[in-house]
Formats: C-alpha cells, structure tokens, sequence
C-alpha cells in the first residue's frame, strides 16, 4: 500500500540525497520554493505594470488575477483530491487506475481552465464592472483578460501534470515543474517581451509562460506515461 506515509518518506529520501535530512526543513523547502516564487512573480509583474500602464494597470491585473486564481484554485482542490487515489495505486503496481484517473484529471482541468477561459474572452467587461466602476480601468481589464487568459486552456493540464509526479513521490521533478512557470519562462518573459509590446507585452508574458511550461509538463507527463505502459505490458 503507497500512503501518503509512503510520498513522504519518498520525499525525504529524495532530499536527503541533497543534504537535507530534517523532516521540517524538508516541508518548508516544499513549501517555501512556491511561495518564494510567488513573491517574486508578483513583486516584478507589478514593477512592470507600473513601468508601462501606471496604477489603473496595477488595479487592472489584481480584478484579472482574482478571477483566474478563483479557477486555479478549483484545478488545486481537483489535485488533491487525486493525489492519495494516484498515489495508492501508483504503490500497489496498479498502473491502470493510475493512468485512469491522471486521464480523468487531465480532461477535467482542461475543462475547468477552458471554461474560466471563455469567461475571460466572451464577456471581461461584465466581470471588470462588477469590480470597479472606472472606464479607464474597466478597458484596460478587458485588454488584459484576453491577452492574460490566452493560453488558459491548457494551465488546468499543467497544474494536474505537475502535481503527478508528487503523488506518485518524485519530489524532483514535482518541484521543478511548479517551478517552471514562474522562474524559468514568466520572469524572463515579463523583461523582454514589454520591451517591443509594452503593456500588452506585460499581459501576454503571461500567457506565452502558461504555453511553455505546460508544454514542458506535458513532454516530462508523457515521458512518464510510456514508462508505466511498459510496466502494464510487462
């Protein structure tokens, strides 16, 4: 039986293998890495935004996020609940089931994402409305939602790819992946990509991060998959 025990140790030993052997530094690396980055994406994505589109930009991103972490965050609460089904099965060498629900998690985070995606592109002036009464920065939300939320669609696939590998106790791989968003694609993307769209650019770094580290995961998810296949036919 693979319990959440089970990922844990896995965890540990992973880190132990880098040095770290405290269980409690070992949860709060986990942890910290995602905040530290999150910190990070935000501190720079506001710079940016006050750079090229002033305060009503600033205000504008924050109706933008609110409505897209709303979603986010149903595709996290799907996570978990996959993660000890995924991780039981993963442990009792049942590959199918494993393959089964990732198949069924991956459809319904795309769905979710999709759906927070057409919301966004469909009718942004009705939700920026519902925040704020300025038409400056009711425009300036209706340009960012459909720039920002371009490549949507598929962050529901990421975020249910990324946390596969948790389940299942790559602690590696788990990490570098939730990593890559922010760190590897979306910081270089907000630095260069205003630099020829300006606040357009600032908008649309986002989405060209979504494409790239859900590409990544896919590519790293499908490597994976081909693995356990041959495990079944073995």
């Amino acid at each position: 039986m693979f319990t959440k025990e089970h990922i844990n140790e896995t965890f540990i030993k992973q880190f132990t293998e880098l040095g770290i052997t405290n269980k409690e530094e070992i949860t709060t690396i986990i942890n910290g890495f995602n905040q530290i980055a999150e910190i990070g994406y935000k501190w720079y994505i506001n710079n940016q935004l006050k750079k090229y589109g002033g305060d009503l930009a600033i205000g504008a991103y924050g109706i933008i996020n609110s409505i897209a972490f709303t979603f986010v965050m149903i595709i996290l609460g799907l996570t978990q609940g996959m993660q000890p089904i995924i991780g039981y099965n993963y442990g009792a060498k049942l590959q199918h089931r494993v393959l089964s629900t990732l198949k069924k998690g991956m459809i319904a985070g795309f769905v979710i994402t999709t759906i927070g995606f057409l919301v966004a592109e469909l009718c942004p002036r009705l939700i920026a409305s519902a925040f704020t009464n300025d038409e400056e920065m009711i425009n300036l939300s209706i340009t960012g939602f459909r720039l920002f939320m371009l490549a949507f669609p598929i962050v529901g696939m990421q975020i249910v790819a990324s946390n596969f590998f948790q389940a299942i106790g790559k602690a590696k791989i788990a990490i570098f992946l939730s990593l890559t968003r922010q760190l590897l694609f979306l910081i270089p993307a907000l630095y260069l990509i205003p630099l020829i769209l300006e606040l357009n650019g600032v908008w649309l770094s986002t989405a060209v991060a979504d494409f790239l580290s859900a590409f990544v995961s896919l590519w790293v998810l499908v490597v994976a998959i081909k693995k356990m296949k041959k495990e079944i036919s073995l």
